[in-house]
């Protein structure tokens, strides 16, 4: 398993460190030598793990056989420069499609700001090594140093999967000036401030006012590296605002990290490797709210990938999934009317790795952020434990009625059709309709108009005509199923408590000029201009951010490329401003330039919540047999994210972008 042979597919590196004079932790080297076990036994051919850990039992440094076998697994101590000498060969030695997993389980650092790059409020991420094999001093490694080596890892075609189980304090690293599609967010490292001592670690972070004690490690929050990183998937123990902490059970004496813990139950649960971050999210997210309620884990990147290998074929779940945990006797949903979940929804619950859901249940009592599902007999699977759930019918959509205007040659084809669309209610032209399907009069083609006459809608489609011979009446049902998905999710608001949170929030787009637009606004910009998202959380507790950007051809991104930035409340001893700034650069594609369009118009929709959810499930992607379309491109973090009833709030801001004349 140490060999490394111009062979090897999938890369480890697995770090522990438990030693901390000043705050030692216990689990972490247990957890990454269980984690490389469970790796070794999965990859049996192609794989190189190689374990640092920093604990008594390896203080010579050398090899540990984990499971007392005749394979040992490489394990040397947690060296600044043996982590750093790992990941250089890494990069060195791995290729173009080459799984690589990065897992850091012990204590992260915040260290004073050393580079322009750096957020002025809270400093710079570092993870804590030791400075050498029986040294007192730890030394770090700077997160502008891991991160030159992972979006190296990235540019060279490497899948990336970093998981830490540590403390954070919200050090996001940034560019100055606006940053187009994969533009970078960093130079070259700043070498000033890479050693610390534990007294300065401590008296640095004292006066934070952040608390430790044996157990705890530390308040969590990971730097947004790169911009919209496709190669890469960055999971995280929990919010910026939260303490992580070890997990002990009734007779043992040893602890694990919380996320450690619960990702290696994944993979036992997977039967291996390869199940998508999407899903292996929500798991963590149920595992944390049904275990360790105090942590929200997070993750950062793609979710689209898959964990350290290829898709795997046991997984039954096609959509993204739904948090679930119990409560009571009922299982809670993370779903609720912010969600466009609707009483009497049906939802099929699962646990990870199984192809069958273990029940169906209609959502009840839905709230603003989640629901019930009441379940039969419940004992039957109440030891089971990180649930999930796909949703099988979404009554939304039938706020939004379709009108059928079709030629006599095309009734019998559609009847079948139309009555298996339990989502769509369809009307005749005696009521008001969200969308209109016609054919021609000898049914050889359909057309999709909105109420007003327009090609669905005001810019989301341009001129969808659907030929008979190559769509067959589900097939056209199925598009118009999604466009009226796109209604719902643009027409989303809170009607339930519309002065929600009113008083505790300030939203506004800033056009080049610094004009503030409030949300609701029509915002005209040239393309290639530079806009500015600024969130202000007038309140005591944390607001919760997802930005999604609804395109012209009806694709629902999240332009975070995260599971939800957080704003907490201003604190200035922590650092904490109360504000979170995000810049965004619109685009024409060229695609459209070529068509002579000269204007796009994108819909950015900001939710605010007071706890923690996914809107994965409002996410859809572009249809294939569309044209390409203008989106408004995600560009970096410009200020850093600095328990109470439910509540959400979501607003809109209409972009036109418009084709530049000068160029």
């Amino acid at each position: 398993m140490g060999e490394l042979l111009p062979t090897t597919t999938h890369f480890a590196l697995l770090i522990g460190v438990n030693s901390d004079s000043e705050r030692p932790l216990k689990g972490c080297a247990r957890d990454v030598r269980k984690i490389a076990e469970c790796l070794r036994e999965t990859l049996t051919a192609g794989a190189h793990i190689q374990l640092c850990t920093a604990d008594d039992s390896v203080a010579d440094g050398s090899n540990v056989d984990v499971a007392n076998d005749r394979t040992r697994i490489p394990e040397l101590p947690a060296t600044y420069a043996n982590i750093k000498g790992a990941l250089e060969k890494i990069l060195s030695m791995a290729r173009n499609g080459t799984y690589v997993y990065i897992h850091y389980s012990g204590h992260g650092q915040r260290m004073e700001a050393s580079s322009e790059y750096s957020y002025r409020t809270t400093g710079d991420l570092a993870l804590s090594f030791l400075e050498a094999k029986d040294a007192i001093d730890m030394k770090s490694l700077t997160g502008l140093e891991l991160a030159n080596i992972l979006k190296a890892m990235v540019d060279n075609g490497m899948i990336v999967t970093l998981v830490l189980d540590c403390c954070f304090s919200g050090c996001v690293l940034r560019h100055r000036g606006g940053l187009k599609h994969n533009a970078t967010l960093l130079r070259e490292y700043d070498p000033n401030v890479t050693s610390v001592s534990h007294a300065t670690a401590m008296n640095y972070d004292s006066r934070k006012g952040i608390f430790y004690n044996g157990d705890y490690r530390d308040a969590s929050m990971l730097p947004n590296w790169l911009i919209r990183p496709e190669g890469y998937t960055v999971i995280t123990a929990c919010g910026p605002q939260e303490i992580a902490r070890e997990l002990s059970f009734p007779g043992q004496t040893y602890r694990h990290g919380a996320l450690s813990y619960f990702i290696l139950r994944a993979i036992e649960k997977l039967g291996g490797l390869g199940g998508k971050h999407a899903h292996i999210y929500p798991y963590l997210c149920s595992m944390f709210r049904q275990h360790h309620p105090m942590q929200n884990p997070m993750w950062f990147g793609n979710p689209e990938l898959y964990f350290f290998g290829e898709e795997a074929s046991n997984i039954g779940l096609a959509a993204a999934p739904y948090s679930v945990f119990w409560n009571g006797s009922c299982l809670k949903l993370q779903g609720g009317q912010a969600h466009g979940v609707c009483e009497g929804d049906e939802f099929a619950v699962y646990t990870i790795g199984t192809e069958r859901p273990l029940v169906t249940s209609k959502a009840s009592n839905v709230g603003p952020l989640t629901s019930d599902l009441c379940v039969p007999e419940p004992q039957a699977f109440r030891k089971k434990k990180g649930f999930m759930a796909k949703a099988l019918t979404h009554f939304s959509l039938r706020c939004y009625p379709i009108e059928i205007d079709l030629s006599d040659t095309c009734l019998d084809d559609w009847q079948t059709a139309l009555g298996n669309r339990e989502n769509l209610v369809f009307r005749n032209s005696e009521h008001q309709y969200a969308l209109h399907i016609s054919s021609n009069e000898t049914g050889d083609s359909y057309r999709v108009r909105d109420s007003c006459g327009q090609e669905e809608a005001s810019g989301i489609l341009r001129d969808l005509e659907v030929e008979k011979k190559k769509k067959s009446p589900g097939q056209v049902l199925d598009i118009v199923e999604r466009l009226v998905k796109f209604i719902m999710v643009r027409s989303l608001t809170n009607k339930w408590n519309p002065t929600a949170l009113e008083e505790q929030y300030q939203v506004n787009l800033l056009n080049p000029t610094g004009e503030a637009y409030q949300p609701g606004a029509v915002v005209s910009v040239e393309e290639g201009d530079q806009l500015r998202l600024v969130v202000q959380n007038h309140g005591s507790t944390p607001l919760y951010l997802h930005i999604y950007n609804l395109a012209p051809l009806g694709d629902i991104k999240n332009i975070l490329w995260a599971s939800y930035a957080v704003v907490p409340s201003e604190n200035r001893q922590n650092g904490f401003r109360g504000q979170w700034v995000h810049r965004l650069k619109t685009m024409i594609p060229s695609a459209l330039s070529l068509d002579s369009v000269s204007s796009c118009e994108d819909i950015i929709k900001v939710f605010l919540t007071t706890h923690p959810t996914s809107f994965a499930s409002l996410e859809m992607q572009e249809f294939e047999d569309i044209r390409d379309h203008g989106t408004v491109e995600p560009g970096q973090t410009e200020e850093p994210p600095l328990s109470g009833a439910e509540d959400w709030v979501a607003l809109d801001f209409r972009i036109v972008t418009h084709k530049n004349q000068r160029c």
